[in-house]
């Protein structure tokens, strides 16, 4: 389970991501009926995606 003030902070990571994807179906007005173990994976998900720093 998340810490209530960790999935705060996953939950914005994923809405500024999935708006810069084009994701529109992430919208902020429906996470509280998303399970943390989702959470956790779309922000590992949209992580990945970012280009690796040199």
């Amino acid at each position: 389970m998340l810490k209530p003030n960790l999935r705060q902070g996953h939950e914005s990571y994923i809405s500024q991501q999935a708006t810069a994807s084009g994701y529109k179906a992430l919208a902020p007005s429906n996470w509280q009926e998303i399970p943390d173990f989702t959470v956790a994976n779309l922000y590992w998900y949209f992580k990945h995606q970012q280009p690796l720093a040199s």
